[in-house]
């Protein structure tokens, strides 16, 4: 926020705490009314009947899963039946639309890195649960080229994460969840003799893509 002041006029704390209030008021209306672009502006498939009117359909949970294009996501939709499900996907090399195109879900294909895509998808979908499966994740690629390693991993799950503390903080945050799924290699590597790893275990990745996923 910019604050204006002229000539020698100068403001109480209290006067500088409400015209904070007020700015803050402003710009949750803009979010609102403004800067939330259409979701009609991006490339959509949807696969459950209505697509967009169940924007404001009549579920308890409205959730987004990305990287859920992939067979091993079947079982973690299915868990949710009575959820309004939005899967979002890149479609690279690794994902399988066939694998979940006759599930009750609605699909759209985006890039976790595109913040004002997923700043939209969280908004307009009033969304209230992220399931964040979406990762850069072959340790060769990323010792080959760790940048989209950092992009994906890194500032896709920034994205999300600000997204998500934007509608809560204005919605509520009460009822709201983000699981961030990682990987085991953020320990390291164990021996066959070693100790299992625990949830106290010190990180200690040993490639890009196990660096990047702890940060």
């Amino acid at each position: 926020h910019a604050l204006l002041f002229f000539g020698d006029a100068a403001m109480s704390k209290k006067e500088i705490r409400e015209l904070h209030e007020q700015l803050e008021a402003i710009e949750k209306m803009m979010y609102e009314f403004v800067l939330i672009p259409t979701i009609n502006s991006y490339k959509t498939q949807y696969v459950r009947d209505g697509g967009a009117a169940e924007i404001t359909g009549g579920s308890n949970q409205n959730i987004i899963i990305n990287n859920a294009a992939v067979g091993c996501a079947i079982n973690l939709i299915e868990k949710y039946p009575e959820a309004t499900i939005l899967v979002v996907d890149k479609l690279t090399y690794a994902a399988d639309y066939d694998a979940i195109k006759d599930l009750n879900i609605n699909f759209i294909e985006a890039d976790i890195v595109d913040y004002n895509t997923m700043k939209a998808l969280v908004w307009n979908w009033k969304i209230d649960t992220i399931i964040h499966l979406a990762a850069e994740s072959h340790v060769d690629n990323s010792i080959e080229s760790p940048e989209q390693f950092v992009k994906t991993n890194v500032l896709g799950t920034f994205n999300l994460l600000e997204a998500a503390r934007l509608w809560w903080s204005y919605n509520g945050m009460n009822g709201k969840r983000f699981h961030h799924v990682s990987t085991d290699e953020v320990y390291g590597s164990l021996e066959h003799y070693d100790e299992p790893f625990t949830e106290t275990t010190p990180y200690n990745p040993r490639s890009p893509y196990s660096a990047s996923k702890a940060s």
